[in-house]
């Protein structure tokens, strides 16, 4: 008792001497695709048309892919099976052209594991297969996407990538997202479209205009074309997408039902969040996905 006591009453005087000039955090200027963090969460050959597009983001700004497997035990038969993804992962990245060795992390949980390891590898991006019947859902019952999105400081994406190649990138710009709180994400999802654009991909942007979206303090750069044309951005999407787009939207706490209808269409759609001051307790839900069944509405 009298340690802790000791201890209790240090912590807290130089919490009082010191904590006033530790300086914050420099703003992170990095490009999207500088350091994208890739959970490995199931069979590495269904990932391939995932490493792709990563690789695609992270070629685009002479950065790298860091795959990632977390366990949570020491037990001989959970280390092996951690190893063998590892080494499955980077047979697959290699036949892609890749040359990256896939990290192991033993962690309290899939989620903290993910969390930490993103800050100690200074990732740009966290990058989470979108969670369809064939992918993660064994792995959402041990480690939500609300976990990993709710700790993240960095942006996030839950992408579903169809092998399809994509043809045009089309950016979902709501009203909404024009708000303060919300441009940060829609920033990061204009970055990811742009950095996920080839010499001849179109990339357009809406339901809300130029001028609307850059009078928000939102960076627009030329070649993203406006094509804004209603107040609805399910009404909108349902006029301008067609077969080979890639839907890349912001999110807040949900992918909703356009987009899930859009990628049971056969569309890849890529939904993004920024939450620019993580939590430091993995806790309460950021981002719905029900486990089990299929993707409903929400």
């Amino acid at each position: 008792m009298v340690v802790v006591s000791v201890s209790l009453i240090v912590t807290s005087i130089g919490s009082e001497r010191f904590g006033p000039r530790v300086e914050p955090p420099e703003a992170d200027t990095r490009a999207i695709g500088e350091a994208i963090m890739i959970p490995i969460g199931h069979e590495p050959t269904d990932l391939s048309s995932h490493f792709r597009f990563a690789g695609r983001l992270a070629r685009a700004s002479g950065g790298v892919l860091q795959p990632l497997v977390v366990i949570t035990s020491t037990d001989v038969a959970e280390l092996e099976d951690g190893r063998a993804t590892c080494r499955a992962t980077d047979d697959v990245l290699r036949r892609l052209g890749g040359d990256v060795d896939t990290a192991l992390r033993i962690d309290r949980s899939v989620a903290t594991g993910i969390h930490r390891a993103s800050i100690e590898s200074r990732s740009s991006l966290l990058y989470l297969p979108w969670p369809d019947l064939g992918g993660v859902r064994s792995w959402l019952l041990g480690a939500g996407y609300s976990e990993i999105v709710a700790a993240s400081a960095i942006p996030t994406v839950v992408a579903g990538i169809r092998p399809d190649p994509i043809e045009r990138i089309v950016v979902v710009a709501r009203r909404f997202d024009l708000l303060p709180g919300r441009v940060p994400t829609l920033n990061a999802a204009l970055q990811l479209a742009v950095k996920a654009a080839d010499r001849d991909v179109e990339t357009i942007v809406g339901p809300a205009g130029r001028r609307e979206i850059e009078a928000a303090g939102v960076e627009l750069v030329e070649e993203v074309r406006d094509a804004g044309s209603s107040d609805d951005a399910a009404t909108w999407l349902s006029e301008v997408t067609r077969s080979g787009d890639l839907v890349v939207a912001p999110i807040d706490d949900r992918i909703n039902s356009t987009l899930i209808a859009l990628f049971d269409a056969g569309l890849s759609v890529v939904a993004v969040v920024h939450n620019q001051a993580s939590q430091s307790v993995l806790s309460g839900s950021t981002l719905t996905f029900p486990v089990g069944g299929n993707l409903g509405p929400t």
